[in-house]
């Protein structure tokens, strides 16, 4: 990813191509004629798109970073926290397979490379756009989604009282187990 955002940052500026031009007027507008609730972009069309990725540049490019790496921090952001979500996902169900709990850390070192290496993630780093942010929050989405199917001790300790104290009232009956 360093590599590919380093390639990114010397190569020729990436805002003419696609869609980037609106994304970035977004966020001019929200700073110079302060629509934050509805942007629009320079042709004065009303955004397309939500404005999550501008309302996280928004703050940068008003301390006065007018780059073009201030308006799409967000996306760097948002692939490295994905990098680090998928990586301890990763590790984390490695561990519960008997067969590679001690390759744990290998297995998701090659997870890892393998979010990195897909074309599609490519592009969005390569191009800084704004999809690794939805991605970011996707693969939190599915994590916690995960934890909560499949984890087997209660999320709260209020759902199933422990061995160690006594329930309060009328006793339940066990939780099955799977």
């Amino acid at each position: 990813m360093v590599a590919m955002l380093g390639a990114r940052l010397n190569a020729p500026s990436a805002l003419q191509r696609f869609d980037q031009p609106k994304t970035d007027s977004y966020t001019a507008d929200m700073l110079v004629n302060g629509r934050w609730l509805l942007p629009r972009d320079m042709l004065g069309h009303a955004a397309t798109k939500p404005p999550l990725v501008n309302w996280m540049a928004a703050p940068v490019v008003a301390l006065g970073f007018w780059t073009e790496l201030a308006v799409k921090w967000p996306m760097i952001m948002g692939a490295f926290v994905t990098l680090g979500l998928t990586v301890r996902m990763a590790r984390r169900l490695f561990r519960k397979i008997p067969e590679t709990r001690e390759v744990e850390y290998e297995a998701a070192c090659i997870a890892g490379i393998a979010f990195l290496v897909n074309t599609p993630n490519l592009t969005m780093i390569y191009h800084c756009r704004p999809d690794p942010v939805l991605v970011a929050f996707l693969t939190l989405a599915w994590i916690l989604g995960t934890k909560i199917v499949c984890d087997r001790e209660p999320a709260n300790a209020l759902e199933q009282p422990s061995q160690n104290q006594p329930s309060s009232g009328a006793s339940r009956p066990p939780l099955p187990s799977r």
